[in-house]
């Protein structure tokens, strides 16, 4: 439903279900969605979206922390920010990496949209006393830590090395930063 400020009087759902928010192109087969949790909290916001498909398909895949982010803004201004726009950046993010270690360091030459989803799953962790997958939580938050260390446990002839320790780490004025090892040899230049 658009706006309030652009809907007439009293339009409203006729039956309002907070498991049916999730809208096209998240409702796509074959696409990967995220709703977002706070991670201080382990609470998901009122407005991250929820439920399966109208035929039953689980949605959204994973749950992303989107909630108080710090990113730059305008002027490379540091800012804060929280909503579902910052956890699809994350994810996609996520999916950037892991075609890197699949096609370009050829650990998975094969990957493909449904592969993708079921690392990305097994990349999750899960909230404690909840049944995964539902339709709040998906399949559970995604963590890149742990999408990383499953596949340096992948079996043998998919990733034989761990993938996480691959990474250099920087931490600085409460930032964390991991770039790829080759990548900050080349910025230490």
């Amino acid at each position: 439903m658009h706006q309030k400020s652009l809907l007439r009087g009293k339009t409203r759902f006729l039956k309002p279900d907070i498991y049916t928010t999730l809208t096209v192109p998240c409702t796509g087969r074959n696409v990967l969605c995220t709703g977002y949790y706070d991670k201080k909290e382990m609470e998901l916001p009122h407005d991250s979206g929820r439920g399966y498909t109208r035929d039953g398909r689980i949605k959204p895949t994973v749950i992303v922390n989107g909630c108080n982010i710090l990113t730059t803004g305008l002027n490379n201004s540091k800012i804060v920010t929280s909503g579902v726009a910052m956890a699809g950046a994350i994810l996609t993010g996520a999916v950037a990496l892991l075609l890197e270690w699949g096609i370009v360091e050829k650990n998975d030459v094969n990957l493909f949209s449904s592969k993708i989803a079921t690392y990305l799953i097994r990349g999750t962790i899960k909230k404690e006393g909840v049944v995964h997958p539902n339709p709040d939580w998906g399949y559970g938050i995604l963590t890149c830590e742990e999408l990383f260390k499953n596949l340096g446990r992948a079996e043998e002839g998919v990733c034989t090395k761990g993938c996480f320790e691959k990474f250099y780490h920087i931490t600085s004025e409460n930032l964390f930063f991991n770039i790829p090892y080759e990548v900050s040899k080349r910025l230490k230049a």
